[in-house]
């Protein structure tokens, strides 16, 4: 976006983008918890890896840790330092805005790199940066967007003047990315190579690009040799594997689907008003033939991809969707669009607000049944698969609030060995694979290949309480061996009152 030198105007330019950052902020720092799925699991991590040699909170009991070159260690690193200086609860709060501001600054400068018009497009990164993969609460995944788009537009900058300088920060940035998430690593390497051999770039030119990636790569050959990678293979079994063309289409909305299928509607509607806007008798419409090329090879990638492959589809959609921005040069109308996304974004910014003001309440009971389970207590939550869109599900992980605020051990904290540096000190690592039951018994699993019912003697050995929300068909096992001590409707505390000394603190 060209900047006047007129005063009037920097004025409005200052006094328009504070008002897109309070509205992307707000709803993260006006409430007591943000209704973000894997957010809490995340955060009760970030508290552990923090404290495990705090002797007043007794973590060390339940947990240690494994720190390594991991490809998603960045985060944790970062949160753990911030911890410092700040609460947990503030550490996470900085991280989110770190990511609702950078995507759309990152995207903005990506987008300036291809053509000066282009950048009005990044309102557009607006309402993607409120969308499902950040209303799920994946850190990691967030946070590669940034580093993926900042990388490729200091990447565009320095095809254009190559410099020592700009290499080593990009060399620096592409390490940085492949410590917070390979998907964005991978990402940002297919499109270096894709660009590079559409451009037909000398081979002097398209390696220097490429050995930006060098250190992850050898990073992660070097996990792997030494036994400490991620097995990536697990839960899924590629003799499953289904082209799912139509699924895959269908699937394409998903960085657009919102709390109210009103809002959703209307930023689909926006969207191709958009598309029309962009095509219809639009003389200065150029196509942009590298980069279409390049975003057509992600969509390709994307539509190869197996759905239920580690959720790769969704993963790999908000990438395709800021790369289709670059496909072609839309001349003067660019503006138009770019107003259009920022009206998308303050629907969808009012949709995120009412959201997650609405749903304190209930949270709030959630919270208050901490209370019933005594500090350093081994908790074992149970929670139901449903339908719903993964976004929704913020009962998955809420009592990962209750290890921070009660010191609980709970096996469902992430802590899966070559990705994160937690390392659970008791023996529950097959009780930790099962996060989540069916609601109903006659429902086949869909999920973490999770057994039907889960092991009941286990139970009992391992834990002493038992969180369980909306799970009405474990009421009679659970009577036969646990006590009631906390009901709010859907959600029951039980203590386990045959649990023997196994195990015990």
């Amino acid at each position: 976006m060209t900047i006047s030198p007129s005063p009037h105007n920097r004025i409005a330019q200052v006094a328009l983008l504070t008002i897109v950052g309070a509205l992307l902020l707000a709803p993260v720092w006006l409430v007591r918890y943000p209704p973000l799925v894997d957010y809490p699991n995340h955060l009760a991590r970030y508290f552990i890896l923090a404290h495990l040699k705090d002797p007043s909170l007794h973590l060390a009991q339940f947990y240690g840790s494994r720190w390594g070159f991991y490809p998603y260690v960045a985060v944790d690193l970062l949160a753990v330092a911030l911890q410092w200086l700040l609460p947990i609860d503030i550490v996470g709060r900085v991280i989110l805005s770190i990511y609702l501001l950078g995507l759309p600054l990152a995207t903005y400068f990506f987008l300036r790199q291809i053509g000066c018009e282009s950048s009005y497009l990044s309102s557009w990164a607006l309402v993607i940066a409120c969308g499902p993969v950040f209303l799920s609460g994946i850190l990691n995944d967030m946070l590669s967007e940034v580093l993926c788009f900042l990388l490729l537009g200091l990447w565009l900058k320095y095809l254009t003047k190559p410099r020592v300088a700009c290499w080593l920060a990009l060399l620096m940035l592409g390490t940085l990315l492949y410590l917070t998430h390979l998907v964005g690593f991978v990402v940002a390497g297919f499109v270096v190579l894709t660009y590079g051999l559409l451009k037909r770039q000398s081979a002097h030119r398209l390696l220097a690009s490429l050995s930006i990636f060098l250190p992850g790569v050898l990073l992660h050959l070097w996990s792997f040799v030494n036994g400490t990678g991620a097995d990536v293979s697990a839960n899924y079994h590629p003799h499953h594997y289904q082209w799912e063309l139509g699924d895959k289409f269908a699937l394409m909305i998903n960085p657009f689907r919102e709390y109210s299928r009103f809002a959703a509607a209307m930023t689909l509607a926006a969207l191709m008003i958009s598309l029309v806007l962009a095509v219809w008798k639009n003389r200065e419409l150029r196509p942009n033939y590298p980069w279409l090329g390049v975003a057509g090879a992600v969509l390709l990638v994307y539509l190869l991809t197996p759905t239920s492959y580690h959720y790769l589809g969704i993963r790999l959609l908000p990438f395709l969707f800021i790369l289709s921005l670059s496909v072609a040069k839309i001349g003067r109308r660019a503006r138009v669009l770019g107003v259009v996304g920022l009206l998308a974004f303050v629907l969808r910014s009012a949709d995120m607000d009412y959201g997650f003001i609405s749903r304190q309440a209930e949270l709030g009971r959630w919270q208050r049944s901490f209370a019933a389970i005594p500090q350093y207590s081994r908790v074992l939550p149970m929670v139901p698969l449903d339908e719903r869109a993964f976004f929704r599900r913020d009962y998955l992980h809420f009592w990962a609030y209750g290890v921070i605020e009660r010191g609980w051990f709970c096996p469902h904290l992430f802590h899966a060995p070559g990705i994160h540096p937690l390392v659970l000190q008791l023996p529950t690592d097959k009780i930790a694979r099962l996060l989540a039951w069916p609601k109903a018994s006659y429902l086949e699993p869909g999920w973490n290949n999770v057994e039907i019912d889960p092991d009941w003697q286990s139970i009992q050995r391992n834990f002493e309480y038992l969180w369980v929300y909306d799970m009405p068909r474990f009421s009679t096992p659970i009577a036969s061996f646990g006590q009631l001590v906390y009901s709010d409707g859907t959600l029951n505390v039980f203590r386990v009152t045959s649990a023997t000394s196994a195990g015990s603190r």
